[in-house]
């Protein structure tokens, strides 16, 4: 082939194709990176949760609690119930009294007025709680499920029965669920957010 030629097309090559290639490179390295730092940018920016409402003792019973219910002097209409699915508990005499929703002190009151139309007269009752319904840990635990509810723990704590976070587990993205909400919300929570009866708690995975 012709020097000369071979000399032409060399500097087409170098004037035309190159450049291209490299403006190609260029852009190519440009829309990479846009693509990663507006993934970063979502990453880093979770939606936040609203703070978890504040949870305290006593209690209001629900489906799932067991009751030992004693009337004084009348010990054949007392015994341990449990609180069935409609909220209600079964009694001697005076038959089904619902009680969900109320606090025990609540649910003795009601008791005895229903008892007076029993024909007792001057029923004195009182409730204790036995068990109250479980509380439930879910996500990054070594053991999700539910566990008993006793004394006036904190998240930490029912991540403890649970058997403790694991190697992927989020602690600063912890979330609760009360219960009885009828919008099941989940509230953003700290390790010493105090729980109650029937609440749950999510353990979110950490994704660095």
């Amino acid at each position: 082939m012709n020097p000369g030629r071979l000399m032409t097309a060399a500097r087409f090559a170098s004037q035309t194709l190159w450049p291209r290639a490299r403006r190609v490179h260029y852009i190519f390295i440009f829309g990479l990176a846009l693509i990663l730092s507006l993934g970063g940018i979502t990453a880093c920016t979770p939606v936040a949760l609203p703070p978890v409402p504040a949870a305290s003792a006593p209690w209001p019973l629900a489906p799932g609690d067991r009751l030992r219910i004693i009337v004084f002097e009348q010990n054949q209409l007392g015994g341990e119930f449990a609180v069935d699915e409609d909220g209600a508990v079964s009694l001697p005499l005076i038959g089904r009294v619902r009680v969900a929703g109320l606090v025990s002190c609540q649910a003795q009151q009601l008791m005895a007025a229903r008892l007076v139309g029993g024909l007792v007269k001057n029923p004195k009752v009182n409730i204790d709680v036995l068990h109250y319904r479980p509380v439930y840990v879910y996500g990054e635990v070594t053991r999700p499920g539910a566990y008993d509810f006793a004394g006036n723990p904190t998240v930490v704590q029912a991540v403890t029965l649970a058997g403790g976070f694991t190697y992927r587990a989020e602690t600063d993205g912890l979330s609760v669920m009360r219960y009885g909400d009828p919008e099941r919300r989940r509230w953003s929570a700290s390790e010493t957010t105090p729980i109650g009866p029937g609440d749950t708690v999510f353990v979110p995975e950490r994704w660095f």
